[in-house]
């Protein structure tokens, strides 16, 4: 695909394909060993006009760069550039994501590093291989993983028994083979998660983990090469199924797969369109949510449309939002009113169910988001990108805004619960590594400022109304975020300004600590209260602080009871240094 020569020597002639050569003969003949080592698939490739012996490779499996003419190569993975078509979550503590990428397979890792920085190259399993596209996990079994690679290759692997199987419809005698899109779709029955559909040229169920799987529709596709690319159940109604097609065609079938209807009839769109992804809602019975893709067709239009009544009639939801193909669309799983989009140049969200859409990229590259998945619990939602690997957000407090909150109402959002991680050993240190970012440790608290205040004062407290912690937050009109990494005020900085930022190597570090930079003693589990005082009006929400879950409780309790001991003397500590101030001959020293 790709003819390179060496600007210094016309006769080293490098070739690129789905192998890589070199010839230093003008071509006479070729070296396939060029690409020894590297990932196949090459599209780019540069050559030092100083040094031939330099050369950059770009592969489907990342960078390259050689020194001596392609006898060895260093893989420069350090970079996020990662192709994700799909992610999902698997329930652990902390939690984890898995995600299939082009031509790189199926992979799980943590969304975020115990050892000290974010997840590293090391922490990452691989579940199948292939190109990955997109992947399922049992929620009653979080190392039960779903995935699947091109033309319906379909299986599951469970992490823990290291059980495997492959998933694909027997072909009965006589009849022609199924058709599966490259990237085909599955998913797992939401009222249970034994029950696997997937779907090609018609919509197939197994209710034994993909097991005897069995066509419940006619043919769906409009045209003889279509094939399936988006199916959704409705979390209401376990008989509500919907299938849409590359060639754009969108079924629903209310009576578990008998009867099946049409509906792309009303979508208003200029002609067939690639159905990207199919959200039936988990708040309306007929509600359902589609985004479709028409780049193939040479149109780059946004096209997201929802129903209330099961696909009838449609109407759009692209209001303002700009040119760019749209990839995916998902609704919130505890606001009705908050729907997230990926388009070919970003990711976005509306809290009023489409009306208008404001682009979610305080830091997010322009990339192409394929997929997104949201936590049901903590309030955090994981992009995939095409392109730049995944990202994750905290999206607690855009589930809680209103309108009045930029008009004439301030607001404290109600926190998520907080997690002391344990830490954990470092590991994979190596002398090229890659570490992602782990989120601001402890309780975030958000906050929305209609005008600018005078006045602003953030304080934590616990259940006897003593204050905890002092912390720093803006007067500044909009949304604002706060964190409190889980420690009282520190004893050694009476003087300083309290909630000083911690340092950045502490920033983001889990595990409780004794003690941290940043801060002062970790408070153990429980309950807090925030108080948020704006221009002398008290605002208050709870926060709660809860052990890691992997730590055997009578340790928690061991931990806990040496929390409250190290508070109780820290308090006697300081009336004792109040004393010895007062007192000539003091034997204190502050450290």
């Amino acid at each position: 695909s790709v003819v390179r020569v060496d600007p210094n020597d016309d006769k080293l002639v490098c070739v690129l394909g789905v192998s890589q050569y070199r010839s230093t003969n003008g071509g006479v003949t070729f070296d396939g060993g060029f690409g020894r080592g590297v990932h196949a698939d090459g599209h780019a490739l540069w050559i030092d006009p100083r040094d031939g012996r330099h050369m950059i490779l770009g592969t489907d499996g990342g960078t390259y760069v050689t020194y001596d003419s392609g006898a060895s190569w260093d893989h420069l993975n350090h970079a996020a550039i990662g192709q994700f078509y799909h992610v999902a979550i698997c329930p652990k503590s902390p939690y984890h994501v898995t995600g299939g990428l082009q031509d790189n397979g199926t992979w799980a890792g943590p969304s975020l590093g115990l050892q000290g920085s974010g997840p590293i190259n090391e922490d990452w399993i691989s579940v199948g291989g292939g190109d990955g596209f997109q992947c399922q996990v049992d929620p009653d079994e979080p190392d039960l993983i779903y995935f699947t690679s091109q033309d319906g290759a379909m299986g599951r692997r469970n992490l823990r028994t290291g059980e495997r199987a492959s998933i694909r419809p027997v072909r009965q005698r006589g009849s022609p083979p199924h058709r599966f899109n490259w990237n085909t779709p599955f998913i797992l029955s939401r009222h249970n998660s034994r029950i696997f559909y997937c779907a090609g040229d018609r919509v197939f169920r197994s209710l034994d983990r993909g097991e005897d799987l069995r066509a419940i529709s006619p043919e769906l596709p409009l045209t003889k090469r279509g094939s399936a690319t988006a199916l959704a159940e409705s979390p209401r109604d376990p008989n509500v199924l919907y299938c849409g097609t590359d060639d754009g065609a969108l079924w629903v079938t209310r009576d578990g797969g008998k009867e099946w209807t049409e509906t792309s009839k009303g979508l208003g769109l200029p002609g067939p369109r690639w159905v990207a992804t199919i959200e039936a809602s988990r708040f309306e019975d007929g509600r359902v949510y589609v985004a479709l893709d028409g780049h193939r067709s040479d149109d780059d239009e946004p096209y997201l449309v929802a129903s209330e009544d099961f696909g009838r009639t449609w109407r759009s939801l692209r209001a303002n939002l700009p040119w760019g193909s749209t990839r995916c669309l998902r609704e919130d799983p505890r606001s009705p009113s908050l729907l997230f989009a990926g388009t070919e140049l970003g990711a976005w969200f509306s809290i009023d169910r489409g009306a208008r859409w404001t682009r979610l990229n305080a830091n997010l590259p322009t990339v192409a988001v394929h997929e997104l998945a949201l936590h049901p619990q903590n309030g955090e939602i994981v992009a995939a990108t095409h392109g730049r690997s995944l990202w994750i957000a905290d999206v607690s407090a855009l589930r809680q805004l209103a309108p009045e909150h930029w008009k004439d109402k301030v607001a404290l959002y109600a926190p998520e619960a907080a997690v002391r991680w344990r830490s954990e050993p470092g590991r994979g240190r190596t002398n090229r590594r890659f570490a992602g970012t782990n989120p601001p440790a402890g309780a975030q608290i958000h906050y929305a400022l209609p005008r600018k205040a005078e006045r602003v004062s953030l304080k934590v407290v616990d259940v006897e109304g003593a204050t905890v912690r002092e912390l720093r937050g803006s007067s500044e009109p909009g949304l604002h975020r706060v964190s409190w990494d889980l420690t009282r005020a520190p004893a050694a900085s009476r003087g300083a300004p309290r909630g000083a930022a911690a340092s950045p190597q502490e920033r983001g570090r889990p595990g409780s600590g004794r003690s941290r930079p940043g801060g002062g003693r970790a408070v153990p589990p429980g309950s807090y209260r925030v108080l948020l005082t704006v221009d002398g009006q008290e605002h208050a929400q709870t926060p709660r602080v809860e052990a890691d879950p992997s730590v055997p409780p009578v340790l928690v309790a061991e931990e806990e009871d040496s929390l409250e001991a190290n508070v109780t003397s820290e308090g006697h500590d300081e009336e004792a240094r109040e004393r010895e101030r007062e007192e000539p001959g003091s034997s204190w020293i502050d450290d």
